[in-house]
């Protein structure tokens, strides 16, 4: 079983945090928030692994509901957070409900995949948007409230974080992880505001099929800034991979800087740019199937066979080695699988801290051991077709360590890939 470490906020003794198991839930029966739900005990689920979004097990005080038309509007959930629609977020009347859950089904969609980020501690509970049938034509403002007990306690080095979870369908799997967002905090008022995209609610979670967006908080490696904006900094990032201009050669080495700053990669001005460390491929022969674009896939996808040679796309330690394969709840166009997730993977951690992810594996074709060094272009892996992929394939994710880079989220790993001839010449 997988647990996770949990704030609850207890008065008045503070913040302690404690070992939760996420398959277990339960609500502090004290509080969630701040001194405005001090005086209001939250009961606990009446089966322990229902979500209190259900109508049998929530109380009231936990949503709110309301009709948004054209106009835009506002909603507001005392003590949890605050949701901003502009106008011309929907063409019609919808009516939307803002609400405060704790699911532990997000509990382990959270610990499967938001460790790329190093999260930390994390509040004991989710905001979720739904908007019906419905999805926001634009982006929408959110500001969450926090306890200020546990901003001041927010451990060394560490900021606490907007994650949100994005279904993502745009390569070739089905994959729902939560990516961290670019976030603003007040520490006047005790919030933190976020911008989310449309790309943040998805009707393909629930067997309602109604539209919803879940966003939740926790601690990640402090750096300059938290995270992209990912309602824009990725549309001018992400460029086709067909756009790309021939190769020309750059040092294998990179400047032992406290904080590196963008290089020009091996792109034209007109497309992308290595926001982090230089790389090696991941494969023999590099072939993009399905680009990076921080909307609806935060990876890259290279053509690779059954049992392709996968390989080190840089100095580190095999940091998890995982079989990510969670339950969709209905089968995928594409694949006819009824899953979603990596499938089999391997997790790099490098010298600088950040990570890489290599995914959709062979079954026993881990060709390392967990805690083992590891070096650019060495064979780690072998290539299939495991979890949601729809096809055989290589999937890749790069997440830069938020402590040395200006950026915490996930980059294109291709932008910041060595021009090299072939695999051998890889080696650091």
């Amino acid at each position: 079983m997988t647990f996770a470490l949990v704030w609850l906020y207890m008065l008045p003794g503070g913040i302690a945090p404690v070992l939760a198991a996420p398959a277990q839930p339960s609500f502090d029966k004290t509080s969630l928030a701040e001194a405005s739900l001090a005086q209001q005990s939250l009961a606990e689920p009446a089966q322990p692994k229902a979500d209190l979004f259900n109508e049998s097990s929530k109380p009231e005080r936990l949503k709110i509901s309301q009709s948004i038309g054209p106009n835009g509007g506002e909603l507001y959930l005392p003590g949890f957070s605050k949701a901003n629609f502009p106008s011309g977020v929907f063409s019609s009347v919808q009516q939307v409900t803002l609400a405060a859950t704790q699911s532990a089904e997000t509990a382990n969609d959270f610990d499967a995949t938001a460790f790329m980020y190093e999260a930390g501690m994390r509040l004991p509970y989710e905001i979720r948007i739904i908007t019906g049938k419905s999805k926001p034509k634009m982006a929408i403002s959110l500001i969450l409230h926090v306890p200020k007990k546990l901003l001041k306690d927010v451990p060394a080095g560490m900021k606490l974080s907007v994650f949100a979870q994005i279904f993502q369908d745009g390569g070739q799997e089905v994959l729902d992880q939560f990516e961290l967002f670019k976030s603003t905090t007040s520490n006047t008022d005790s919030t933190i505001s976020v911008t989310l995209p449309p790309e943040a609610f998805t009707n393909r979670r629930n067997q309602d099929e109604n539209y919803e967006a879940i966003v939740l908080l926790a601690t990640s490696p402090a750096s300059q800034e938290q995270g992209y904006d990912h309602h824009q900094a990725h549309r001018e990032q992400a460029i086709a991979v067909q756009m790309r201009q021939p190769l020309v050669d750059y040092p294998a080495a990179i400047a032992k800087a406290k904080l590196l700053t963008w290089v020009e990669p091996r792109l034209s001005k007109a497309t992308s740019k290595c926001l982090a460390a230089f790389l090696g491929s991941p494969v023999a022969e590099r072939h993009v199937t399905s680009a990076f674009n921080g909307r609806t896939h935060y990876g890259t996808d290279y053509r690779a066979a059954n049992g392709t040679n996968i390989y080190a796309m840089a100095n580190g330690v095999i940091e998890r080695i995982g079989n990510d394969v969670r339950k969709l709840r209905k089968a995928d166009a594409r694949s006819g699988k009824t899953v979603k997730g990596w499938g089999r993977y391997v997790v790099i951690k490098h010298a600088d801290g950040s990570r890489s992810l290599y995914a959709h594996l062979e079954k026993n074709g881990v060709k390392r051991k967990l805690g083992e060094k590891v070096t650019k272009g060495e064979l780690i892996a072998l290539s299939n077709n495991s979890g949601g992929s729809n096809s055989p394939h290589l999937h890749v994710e790069y997440a830069p360590s938020g402590k040395i880079y200006q950026h915490g989220g996930k980059i294109d790993a291709e932008a910041c890939i060595i021009p090299t001839e072939d695999v051998s010449h890889q080696r650091a």
